[in-house]
C-alpha cells in the first residue's frame, strides 16, 4: 500500500489534458527526414568495404555485441572488434554526411 501511495505521488493527476494532444504518428517532414536518413545510410553502406559493412550490420541491424562480432569476424578480442567497429562508424558517419559523437 505505501508504494501505491509513493507512485500515485509522482505521477500527476490526469486531467484530460492527453486528449487534447496531437496524433503520435510521424509528420511528413519527419517522414521525409527519416527516409533521406536511411536513403545515405544503404548508400554509405555500400561504399564501405564488405568487412565493414558487415560488422556495422552486425552491430546496428542484428545486435551483436562485440564478443559475438569478434568471433564472426575473426578479431582476436571483442576489443579489436570494437576498434574495428569504431572506426567503419566513423567512415560511415563521413559518407553520410553526419555530425558524430565519438562511437
Amino acid at each position: 500500500m505505501l508504494n501505491q501511495i509513493r507512485r500515485a505521488g509522482r505521477r500527476p493527476e490526469h486531467t484530460g489534458a492527453l486528449e487534447n494532444l496531437s496524433s503520435q504518428e510521424p509528420s511528413p517532414l519527419e517522414d521525409a527526414e527519416l527516409a533521406d536518413l536511411l536513403a545515405r545510410y544503404q548508400a554509405g553502406l555500400t561504399a564501405l568495404s564488405p568487412r565493414d559493412r558487415r560488422a556495422i550490420i552486425l552491430l546496428l541491424e542484428r545486435g551483436l555485441e562485440y564478443h559475438e562480432i569478434a568471433k564472426k569476424l575473426g578479431f582476436p578480442s571483442p576489443d579489436a572488434a570494437r576498434m574495428f567497429v569504431k572506426r567503419a562508424l566513423r567512415k560511415l558517419a563521413d559518407m553520410m554526411g553526419e555530425e558524430r559523437d565519438d562511437f
